[in-house]
């Protein structure tokens, strides 16, 4: 075979392989953008649940516990607000309104300090 035959079979492979990259990275796109679409909603749905959450509310003002039973020595409800390591709950988690967040705050300081709670738990 001559050399031109051999480079025009040689073009025409090249343009086939460019051809088909073409039509697969079309397809690729294709797909991306599906996904991107996909993603987009779901993501879109996800945040909308984020922000349905029910308000805690404080057990205290709502009268469910006594206020009178916030007392460094009742250590069974100091408890309730403390982690598993041993530090504090935050009030967004506990629930607590700030004046009894403060009030839970100053006596688990205090059963600490008595050794009725452990600073740490490790």
């Amino acid at each position: 075979m001559s050399e031109e035959k051999i480079k025009e079979m040689e073009i025409e492979n090249l343009e086939k392989k460019v051809l088909e990259s073409a039509v697969t990275n079309e397809l690729i796109e294709e797909e991306i953008k599906k996904e991107k679409e996909d993603f987009g909603q779901s993501a879109q749905i996800s945040d909308k649940k984020k922000f349905f959450f029910s308000k805690k509310v404080c057990k205290f003002c709502s009268k469910q516990v006594e206020e009178s039973a916030i007392d460094y020595k009742n250590v069974d409800l100091i408890k309730r607000f403390t982690m598993p390591s041993g530090r504090i709950l935050p009030r967004r988690i506990s629930g607590n309104c700030a004046r009894h967040q403060k009030l839970i705050a100053r006596e688990i300081k205090k059963a600490r300090i008595i050794a009725l709670l452990p600073f740490l738990d490790r």
